[in-house]
C-alpha cells in the first residue's frame, strides 16, 4: 500500500465529466476490491488495487460517489472527485477527500481508463458519515490524534530545535486550505503590505499582531466569537471562542505532515539548498523551483499540489505565523501543546519561496518578534470544530 499522502492529489485527471465511449481494443475487468472508510464527519479514505489494462497501467480514473445507492443508471448523477492518476499496476492505492455531506448514507465507484477506452463500474463502496459540522468554504476538518513532532536524528537538513516526541491533539480543528490571500486580507483590513502584489498570491509583510486582527475582525464579521482579547499589545486566547484564530505549532506540523513521517509530506527531500528537490518540488514554492513559472516569487495560494489532508503551500510559499511563543527545546510525550507563557518570539512555519529546502521541512522551525513583518511571512487561519 503506498502512503496516501503521496498520492492523493499527484496530477488532476482530465475527462472525469462525461462518460467517454467504450473501445474495443482493449477489455480488463473492472476494479472489485474498493473499500471506504470514513475518516471524519466530512472526509473519507478509499483504497484498490491499480488495475492492468493488456498488460498496461491505466491512463485515468473517474471517482464519484452519490446519497444512497450508486449503480451504472445513476453513475452520470453522481458528484465527481477528483482523483489521482493511476500508479503502478496491481500494487495498492489510497485516495482521500473531503468535504463531504455529514450524516448521509454515502456510495462511492470508480472507473479507470486507457486512452479512449473506459471500464465497467466498480463494485460499490458505500459508507455513513458521523454527524457533524459542515467544512466551511475553503477549510479542512483535521480529526484529532496522536502524531510524532520533530525530526530523527538522522533526517536531512535537520537543526537540534527539533526533537521527536509524541504529541496528542484532542479537540478536532477547521484548517484553511490555503493561506490568507492578498485579496482577502485588503477586503477586510483596507490595505494590503505586501511586498510583490496580487490577488491570489498569499498576504505577506504582516506581523503577527496584525494576523491576529485580521483574525478578529473575520470573527466580527462572520458574526462568530473572536478568539483574542488585545489590551495595550498583550493578546489572551479565549480558546472556548469559535471565532477564527492562528494554528498552534503543534497543530500545524500535525496538519502539515498529513500522516506522512518523512522529511516532507511526498518523501525525504534528496537535495539541500536551492537544489531542485523531486519530492519537495511538487508541494512546495521555495528557492529551488522558482524559476518554473519564468520569474522569481511566490505563487498563487493553491499552486502547488495538496498533502493528503487537502492543505496546500504547507511547506513553501511563505512562512506561517503559528499562536506559540518560540522556545528552542521541545520535550514530550506532551498533549495539546500551546508554547510558553511568555516570551520574545513568536513560531513561524513551513517555509517561504526564498527558502532553501531544510527549512521547507515539516519539521522546520523558526520565528519572528510580534510586531516583525517579512516578505516572506504570511499566516492561514483556524477555527475548532464546534457542534
Amino acid at each position: 500500500m503506498r502512503l496516501l499522502p503521496i498520492l492523493l492529489v499527484v496530477f488532476l485527471v482530465s475527462g472525469c465529466g462525461e462518460d467517454d465511449p467504450v473501445s474495443p481494443e482493449y477489455s480488463a475487468d473492472p476494479i472489485n476490491d474498493l473499500t471506504v472508510e470514513a475518516t471524519s464527519p466530512t472526509a473519507v479514505t478509499l483504497s484498490w488495487t491499480a488495475p492492468r489494462v493488456g498488460g498496461y497501467a491505466a491512463s485515468g480514473y473517474q471517482i464519484r460517489y452519490i446519497e444512497g445507492d450508486l449503480d451504472q443508471g445513476n453513475w452520470s448523477d453522481a458528484t465527481v472527485l477528483e482523483a489521482p492518476i493511476p500508479g503502478t499496476p496491481d500494487e495498492g492505492e489510497s485516495f482521500w477527500t473531503h468535504g463531504l455531506p455529514p450524516g448521509k448514507n454515502l456510495s462511492f465507484g470508480i472507473r479507470f481508463k486507457l486512452q479512449d477506452w473506459t471500464s465497467a463500474l466498480s463494485n460499490v463502496a458505500s459508507v455513513t458519515m458521523a454527524d457533524g459540522v459542515p467544512e466551511p468554504e475553503g477549510f479542512v476538518h483535521i480529526m484529532a490524534g496522536e502524531f510524532s513532532m520533530g525530526s530523527p536524528g538522522d533526517e536531512r537538513g535537520r537543526s537540534e530545535n527539533e526533537l521527536l516526541h509524541t504529541v496528542t491533539i484532542t479537540r478536532s480543528f477547521f484548517l484553511a486550505s490555503t493561506e490568507v490571500t492578498q485579496a482577502d486580507y485588503e477586503a477586510l483590513m483596507g490595505e494590503n503590505p505586501s511586498a510583490h502584489q496580487g490577488d491570489l498570491f498569499p498576504v505577506e509583510q504582516v506581523s503577527w499582531l496584525n494576523a491576529v486582527l485580521y483574525c478578529n475582525l473575520r470573527s466580527l464579521y462572520e458574526g462568530l466569537v473572536p478568539a483574542y482579547a488585545v489590551n495595550d499589545g498583550q493578546v489572551t486566547w479565549n480558546q472556548d471562542a469559535n471565532g477564527y484564530r492562528l494554528p498552534t505549532e503543534a497543530e500545524w506540523e500535525y496538519a502539515c505532515r498529513a500522516g506522512s513521517t518523512t522529511s516532507c509530506v511526498a518523501g525525504d527531500i534528496r537535495e539541500l539548498g536551492c537544489q531542485r528537490d523531486p519530492y519537495l518540488g511538487a508541494v512546495a514554492t521555495y528557492c529551488g523551483n522558482d524559476e518554473d513559472d519564468g520569474e522569481v516569487g511566490h505563487d498563487n495560494v493553491g499552486g502547488r499540489l495538496a498533502n493528503g489532508w487537502g492543505l496546500h503551500d504547507m511547506h513553501g510559499n511563505v512562512l506561517e505565523w503559528c499562536w506559540d511563543w518560540y522556545r528552542s527545546e521541545l520535550n514530550g510525550p506532551v498533549t495539546d501543546p500551546t508554547g510558553p507563557v511568555v516570551g520574545n518570539n513568536r513560531v513561524i512555519r513551513g517555509g517561504a519561496w526564498t527558502s532553501p529546502s531544510q527549512s521547507c521541512r515539516s519539521a522546520s522551525r523558526s520565528y519572528r518578534a510580534p510586531d516583525q513583518v517579512s516578505l516572506g511571512v504570511g499566516f492561514r487561519l483556524a477555527r475548532w470544530v464546534v457542534n
